[in-house]
């Protein structure tokens, strides 16, 4: 059947996707590979190093970071979205602005974001305790 796409199931939202596409247009995710995460020891805007990875999912890596200026411990989350897909990365920055500009005791506040070798990230404080996961499974 020539012009019919076969499609497919994102991995990371369970959406359609066509088979031609490597981008998810629903959440994002980068079939394709696309940028790879941060190793440890990396240090973003010379102040933000990666230490240890403390989480993963189907549209990014968080880790456990360390702020060098302040020396205290941060999040960092790095999207796993293609540059290409302009709407997912405006989401993610909108995000961001929209977290740092609130707030609460419930929310965990955005300290900056930024992009190195394409991956898109944001720094947040870290909080220890138990994942989402976690909470949900008991």
């Amino acid at each position: 059947m020539e012009g019919r796409s076969t499609v497919a199931t994102c991995p990371a939202c369970a959406a359609s996707v066509a088979e031609s596409n490597p981008v998810c247009p629903t959440c994002g995710f980068d079939r394709s590979g696309g940028p790879q995460p941060f190793e440890r020891g990396t240090v973003l805007e010379g102040r933000y190093r990666i230490d240890v990875e403390v989480g993963r999912g189907g549209m990014g890596v968080v880790y456990r970071g360390t702020d060098l200026t302040l020396s205290r411990p941060v999040a960092i989350k790095a999207m796993r979205v293609s540059g290409a897909d302009a709407g997912v990365l405006a989401r993610f920055m909108h995000e961001a602005r929209a977290l740092a500009s609130v707030e609460h005791r419930n929310l965990v506040p955005a300290y900056a974001i930024g992009q190195e070798a394409g991956v898109y990230y944001m720094v947040m404080k870290f909080v220890e305790g138990r994942t989402l996961d976690e909470v949900l499974k008991v």
